[in-house]
């Protein structure tokens, strides 16, 4: 199922995106998580329905974990890609500059 709905996905958070003058990275930052909650959400709703409070604090709990694993993730993801750009524009930057300075 992931395989046939991401690609939409993608194209409509790119065109969505480019629509409201935002980058994409940013909107699909926002939006991905929130769609990758989809069943917890529903979950969570479904179990508190019932209106016991077990079913209500795992429902809290399922809703807690779920965020915070997906958005530790994606903040470490980030980190490191933009650690290893920043780590290859500056060595492309030393090696543009060595190469401008030899006498």
């Amino acid at each position: 199922m992931i395989f046939i709905f991401s690609n939409p996905f993608i194209k409509a958070v790119v065109q969505g995106a480019y629509s409201m003058n935002v980058s994409p990275t940013l909107l699909a930052f926002f939006l991905a998580p929130i769609a990758s909650e989809a069943p917890e959400i529903l979950e969570s709703i479904s179990l508190s329905r019932k209106g016991n409070s077990q079913n209500i604090n795992i429902a809290f709990s399922n809703l807690v974990g779920g965020t915070i694993t997906k958005t530790t993730l994606l903040c470490g993801v980030n980190y490191y890609y933009y650690s290893l750009l920043s780590l290859s524009l500056s060595l492309s930057l030393s090696l543009s500059l060595s190469r401008t300075f030899v006498p």
